[in-house]
C-alpha cells in the first residue's frame, strides 16, 4: 500500500505559501548539465517562520553550490560535515539569525531548510547541481524530478523529514541552454525564451544534434580535472539474471497525464519486444511482485512470449526487498533488473548491498521515485534509466540487457572510468597547468569528485566532500547571515509541500481477468478488511447465479494470487479457483442473496467430505488475510514523530530537559534527571534486547537509549536534535541506520 504524502489536516498552513517562485536555469555542455535552481521565499506572516522543503533530485545529481542573495547581498554556503552543519544551523536559528541548510536526507531526497525568515523578508535561494545526460538508443536526454507520488511503506525519516504533497497548484520558469544541438523540453522546442512549466510532472529535457566532447575543469586543490561522456557499447558475456517487475497497484496509474496507457501496460508491451536480445546462453528469470513475489518463468527453458503470459495484473503493495530475497533464495544471481515506478521504501538498502549482487533498474512513470532503486544502484555499481517517454522504454531495457553483459567496471590508475544512465564516464585528474578552462567548470569538478566518493571510506569522502563543497550523506552546505536582522523569538516551523504529481488526481483502471473492471485513485490502497474483501465487491454474483448449466473457471475469480489457496486446494482435491470463490461468497452471502445461492451451487459440485472441509479451509485462509491486512495497515500508519496519541517512548523523551541536562546527556549520564524518568531510561537500557543493540553499535546502553528518545522528539527540541548527533557520533553508516530502524521499533516496543 501507498503512503499517502499529503500535508496533514491538523498542519499549520500559512495564508500564503513562502515559496513564491521557482526558476531553472540549465546549461549543457558535452554531456554534463549544470543546473541552477533559484527559489524565492517570501514571507508575508506577522512572525517569523522557519521553511523546510524536501524534494527529489536524480540519484547521481551532485549539489556543489548555494548561495542567497538577502536584502541586495550575495551570501554563500560553506560546506561542514553533515552533523556539524546541522549544530551550527540550531545554534544560529536559536540566536536569531536567518539561516539556510541544504542537506541530503536520502540519498536521492534532499532538503533545504530556511530558519528565522522575518515577517516581509524576500530571499532569492539559488541551489546548482550537476548531473550527466542518459543515453538510451541514441536518444540523449536529461530527467529532473519535481514531485513524487504516494509511497509504500515507511521511510527512516520523520515526519518534519518527509516528503510531502498537495493539490495546491505550483509552477517555475525554465531556460536551457546548450553548447551543441537544440533542445526539448517538455516536448516543446527550447528558443531562449524562458518557458513556464508545472510542477506537478517532471522536467523532460531531450537533446538533438549532441557530440561528445572532452570537459575541463579545476579541483580545490588546483589539479586539472577533464571529464568525457559518450554512449556506451553494449558487452558480449551471457547474461545470469532476474527481471523483476513490479505489480503492484500504483503500476495500475497512467505513465503521464496525456498517456493513454497504463505503466504496466507500456512495461508488458515492452518486455515483448526484447526477446530478440535473450540469447540460448542467457539465464533470464521472470519475476513479478507485489504484496508476494512470483516466479512467472526462466529462458532458456521456457519461451519467452509464453512466460510474459503468465504475469499477474496489477494490485497490493510494492514489497521490493521480499522479492529480490526471494528470487536470490532460488538461484546465485549475476544481476537483477528492476522495473519499477520505485516508489516504496520496503527495501533494506544496506542488506542487499552486501549480496554479491548487481542491481540495476528501468524506472517508470512520471511520479517515479528513484531514491531508495537507484540508492542499490549505484552502491552495486549498477545502472538507472529513466526514459523521458513511454516509447523509450523498450529501447531502455535492450540497452540495460546489453549493459549488464559487462562485468562490473574497476578503475585504476589517476582516474575513474563507469557506466551511468547508459553513458561511459571517465574522469581524468593531472597537475594544474596553463590550459585555459570554460564555463561550467566547478561543476566538471565537482561532478568528478562525486565519481570517486564510493571507492573511499567515510573519513576520506568526507574530507574530500568538504574540499569540493559537495552536499552528500557525510557532508552539508549551511550559511548564516550574522549581518542582517536579528530576532530572537522561536520562528514557527512551515512544512513546504510540493505539487501533487497529475497521476494522483486521476483514476486509474484495475483490470481483471476477462471481465469487468473497476477504478480505484491513485493513493492509499490498503483493504479496510482483506484483499479477499475488495474482491468480493466487485463480483457479480446474479450472473453467476443464473448460468445454466452451472460452471465456473479461473476467468470468473478477480485475480488474486494467495500462497496459502494451492496448497489448501490441494489438499482437499479441488482446483484453486473453486477454494477461491467459496471465500469470496462467503464474505458476500450477508448481503447478497445470489452469492449464497452460488456457494450452494459450488458444494453441490463438490464431494460429501470436502464439502465441511473447504469450509474450514476457507475461513482459516479469511483470518489469515484479515490479519495480515490490520499488520500491514499498523505498518503503514507507523508515525514515530507527531502521532496524534503519542507512545510511551514519545512521552518519556518529552520528560527529558534536554537542554538543561545536555552536557550530561552526551556523556550519558542520567543522574541529572527525576527519579522515575531516569529509572525508566535504565530499565530500558537493562534489557536483555537494548544490551544487544548497544553492543552491536559500540555504544553504552545508556547512550544507545538516550539517543534513540532524542532522535524521535528531535522535531520538537532543538536541544534533542543536538543530543542525538553528539551521542552517535563518528558512528559507522550502517549502525546508524540500523539504529534509526530496528533501534527505534525495538525501543517503542520496550518503552514502558
Amino acid at each position: 500500500m501507498a503512503k499517502p504524502n499529503r500535508l496533514y489536516e491538523n498542519e499549520p498552513v500559512p495564508r500564503t505559501s513562502p515559496l513564491s517562485r521557482t526558476h531553472y536555469a540549465v546549461w549543457i555542455s558535452g554531456g554534463l548539465a549544470d543546473v541552477a535552481l533559484t527559489r524565492t521565499f517570501r514571507n508575508t506572516e506577522a512572525h517569523s517562520i522557519e521553511g523546510v522543503l524536501t524534494f527529489p533530485l536524480p540519484i547521481h545529481a551532485v549539489l556543489y553550490e548555494l548561495e542567497a542573495r538577502i536584502d541586495g547581498r550575495v551570501l554563500r554556503a560553506v560546506t561542514e560535515a553533515k552533523g556539524e552543519a546541522r549544530d551550527t544551523y540550531e545554534d544560529a536559528v536559536e540566536a536569531g539569525h536567518t539561516t539556510i541548510l541544504h542537506e541530503e536526507v536520502l540519498r536521492g531526497i534532499h532538503q533545504i531548510s530556511l530558519g528565522q525568515l522575518h515577517p516581509g523578508a524576500d530571499i532569492a535561494v539559488t541551489a546548482r547541481f550537476a548531473i550527466a545526460l542518459s543515453a538510451i538508443d541514441g536518444i540523449i536526454s536529461l530527467r529532473v524530478p519535481t514531485t513524487v507520488g504516494d509511497i509504500y511503506g515507511r521511510s527512516n525519516l520523520f515526519e518534519c523529514d518527509e516528503l510531502v504533497h498537495s493539490d495546491a497548484p505550483q509552477a517555475a520558469t525554465i531556460n536551457a541552454t546548450i553548447d551543441t544541438g537544440t533542445l526539448r523540453v517538455n516536448g516543446r522546442p527550447m528558443v531562449g525564451v524562458p518557458e513556464i512549466i508545472s510542477l506537478n510532472a517532471p522536467i523532460d529535457i531531450v537533446v538533438e544534434g549532441w557530440k561528445p566532447r572532452e570537459l575541463k575543469g579545476v579541483a580545490a586543490d588546483g589539479r586539472h580535472v577533464s571529464l568525457k561522456m559518450t554512449p556506451a557499447v553494449a558487452g558480449e558475456s551471457p547474461l545470469n539474471m532476474a527481471v523483476l517487475v513490479d505489480c503492484s497497484g500504483s503500476m495500475n496509474e497512467a505513465w503521464s497525464n496525456n498517456a493513454s496507457k497504463t505503466k504496466f501496460d507500456v512495461v508488458r508491451d515492452a518486455l515483448g519486444g526484447i526477446s530478440r536480445n535473450i540469447r540460448t546462453r542467457d539465464h533470464v528469470e521472470l519475476w513479478d511482485f507485489q504484496d508476494d513475489a512470483v516466479r512467472v518463468g526462466a529462458t532458456p527453458e521456457e519461451d519467452w512470449s509464453e512466460i510474459l503470459a503468465h504475469m499477474r495484473t496489477p494490485g497490493g503493495g510494492t514489497e521490493i526487498g521480499a522479492a529480490i530475497m526471494a528470487a536470490q533464495a532460488e538461484r546465485k544471481l549475476q544481476d537483477v533488473l528492476l522495473i519499477t515506478d520505485g516508489k516504496s521504501h520496503a527495501l533494506p538498502i544496506q542488506f542487499l548491498a552486501r549480496s554479491g549482487t548487481r542491481f540495476s533498474v528501468a524506472l517508470i512513470g512520471d511520479d517515479s521515485l528513484e531514491a531508495n532503486v537507484g540508492h542499490l544502484a549505484a552502491l552495486t555499481a549498477g545502472q538507472v534509466l529513466v526514459p523521458v517517454e513511454q516509447s523509450h522504454i523498450a529501447s531502455a531495457l535492450k540497452d540495460l540487457l546489453g549493459h549488464l553483459r559487462h562485468a562490473p567496471q574497476r578503475s585504476s590508475g589517476p582516474g575513474v572510468e563507469t557506466l551511468r544512465g547508459g553513458m561511459k564516464v571517465i574522469a581524468r585528474w593531472k597537475s594544474s597547468s596553463s590550459e585555459t578552462m570554460e564555463q561550467g567548470n566547478r561543476a566538471v569538478a565537482a561532478y568528478a569528485a562525486s565519481l570517486m566518493l564510493t571507492s573511499l571510506s567515510d573519513d576520506e569522502a568526507a574530507r574530500l566532500a568538504v574540499t569540493e563543497g559537495l552536499v552528500t550523506h557525510l557532508t552539508s552546505l549551511v550559511l548564516v547571515d550574522r549581518d542582517g536582522v536579528q530576532r530572537k523569538a522561536p520562528p514557527q516551523m512551515v512544512k513546504l509541500p510540493l505539487y501533487s504529481p497529475v497521476q494522483s488526481s486521476r483514476c486509474a483502471m484495475m483490470n481483471y481477468r476477462a471481465r469487468a473492471s473497476t477504478t480505484f485513485s491513485a493513493g492509499p490502497s490498503t483493504p479496510k478488511v482483506s484483499r479477499y474483501h475488495d474482491l468480493a465487491a466487485v463480483m457479480d454474483w446474479h450472473e453467476l447465479d443464473e448460468r445454466e448449466p452451472f460452471a465456473v473457471s479461473e476467468d470468473d475469480v478477480a485475480d488474486h494470487r494467495d500462497a496459502r489457496l494451492p496448497a489448501a486446494a490441494e489438499k482437499l482435491d479441488i482446483e484453486p479457483h473453486i477454494l477461491q470463490l467459496w471465500i469470496l461468497a462467503e464474505i458476500s452471502k450477508q448481503d447478497e442473496t445470489a452469492a449464497e445461492e452460488v456457494q450452494h451451487r459450488v458444494l453441490e459440485g463438490l464431494k460429501p467430505a470436502v464439502r465441511t472441509e473447504i469450509a474450514e479451509a476457507g475461513l482459516e485462509i479469511l483470518e489469515a488475510a484479515k490479519l495480515r491486512t490490520a499488520r500491514q495497515r499498523e505498518k503503514d500508519n507507523f508515525r514515530p514523530q507527531l502521532i496524534a496519541k503519542p507512545n510511551s517512548a514519545v512521552l518519556l523523551a518529552r520528560r527529558i530537559p534536554w537542554e538543561e541536562q545536555f552536557e550530561l546527556l552526551i556523556e550519558g549520564d542520567i543522574s541529572g534527571l527525576g527519579d522515575d524518568v531516569a529509572e525508566a531510561v535504565q530499565r530500558l537500557a537493562d534489557h536483555p534486547d537494548m544490551l544487544a543493540t548497544a553492543n552491536g553499535v559500540g555504544r553504552s546502553p545508556v547512550a544507545t537509549v538516550l539517543g534513540l528518545l532524542a532522535r524521535i522528539v528531535k522535531c520538537e527540541d532543538l536541544y534533542a536534535g543536538k543530543a542525538e548527533t553528539e551521542l552517535w557520533k563518528k558512528m559507522p553508516m550502517e549502525s546508524w541506520l540500523y539504529l534509526t530502524n530496528e533501534g527505534t521499533m525495538l525501543l517503542c516496543k520496550l518503552a514502558p
